[in-house]
């Protein structure tokens, strides 16, 4: 399979990029600069094309393409899964050798975990930078330290610099609003008949009044016919 070559600029100096039609084969400090090939445009050679593009967009600030960037590398299984596990380390943190050894399923391989970050093949887009010692201390990157530690502050400055999703705005306007709906809703509650309960209170009331009324009549007539006996009876007696 025939493989696409470049080197790029960046702050920590010339790589050489190397890539396939699958995705990018190697990455590497450079001493000095690749030729580019000039001839037809090739599927390896388009795919270079994209890694030098993420390898910019990286180093200016956002590292969101070259995570997404298809890997070709070359080595062994459990060299694969070591890199693979390299690359779920989240931008901005970091990862003991053992932590990476308990993600594969080898607890007891951080030596083995070490050996396969140092024939990382593809440096920065498998970011072997990010593993640590044990005790939090920079050691064994084939870059050299300094650029382990120049990379480390480069992504928590990117990682900082992430969007975050804000808490929506309320309007101003808003309690008023409701305010004025709740008002609404009184005045409706107002002009609606009065409930069931208080027509049936109502109605029994003018029904013990009328009640009470019809009781009356019979007594005011029967008051004045007991008068009138009794006058009838004391005239007889005279």
């Amino acid at each position: 399979m025939s493989l696409a070559t470049a080197s790029i600029d960046t702050p920590l100096g010339t790589y050489a990029l190397s890539a396939s039609e699958v995705g990018l084969v190697r990455a590497e400090p450079a001493d000095s600069p690749t030729p580019r090939a000039t001839s037809v445009r090739t599927p390896a050679q388009r795919m270079l094309e994209r890694a030098c593009a993420a390898f910019a967009s990286y180093f200016a600030g956002s590292a969101a393409a070259l995570a997404a960037l298809p890997l070709d590398p070359r080595g062994s299984d459990f060299q694969h899964r070591v890199w693979r596990a390299l690359r779920e380390i989240p931008l901005g943190t970091t990862a003991s050798y053992g932590e990476i050894a308990r993600r594969i399923g080898r607890p007891g391989a951080a030596r083995a975990v070490g050996d396969a970050n140092r024939r990382n093949p593809i440096a920065i887009a498998i970011p072997c930078h990010r593993v640590i010692g044990g005790d939090g201390r920079l050691v064994g990157y084939a870059g050299g330290l300094a650029r382990k530690r120049w990379l480390l502050e480069h992504e928590a400055r990117c990682a900082a610099r992430r969007p975050t999703k804000s808490a929506p705005q309320v309007s101003r306007s808003e309690p008023k609003a409701s305010e004025d709906h709740r008002a609404a809703q009184r005045g409706e509650a107002e002009r609606r008949p009065e409930p069931e309960r208080e027509r049936s209170a109502s109605a029994k009331a003018r029904r013990g009044y009328a009640a009470s009324s019809k009781s009356n009549g019979p007594e005011a007539v029967r008051l004045p016919n007991a008068l009138a006996r009794r006058r009838e009876s004391a005239a007889a007696s005279i």
